[in-house]
C-alpha cells in the first residue's frame, strides 16, 4: 500500500465507534487530498473537512477555520 500515490488497495480502516472529524489541507504533499473523503466513505459517520489554503497543518496555517471547525464538532455532539 503507498498512501503518497493515492492507493489505497486493500487498506480498510478500522470500525470505530467514536465520532471522527477528518481534517486535512489541500495543499499537502504527504498524502494526496482524497485521503479524507476515501476515510469519510470509509468510517459511518465521519465528518472530512478540507482546508483549501492548507499542506500538512491546517491548525497552524489556517488556525481560526481549523478552530471554528472543531469548535462546531465537538458543540454538535
Amino acid at each position: 500500500m503507498s498512501l503518497g500515490q493515492g492507493d489505497f488497495g486493500e487498506a480498510e480502516p478500522r470500525p470505530t465507534s467514536t465520532d471522527n472529524s477528518l481534517t486535512d489541507g489541500e495543499q499537502g504533499n504527504i498524502f494526496p487530498t482524497d485521503v479524507g473523503a476515501w476515510l469519510e466513505d470509509a468510517i459511518p459517520d465521519a465528518e472530512h473537512v478540507p482546508f483549501e489554503e492548507s499542506g500538512h497543518c491546517p491548525f497552524w496555517e489556517e488556525a481560526t477555520a481549523f478552530n471554528e471547525a472543531v469548535r462546531t464538532f465537538v458543540e454538535e455532539r
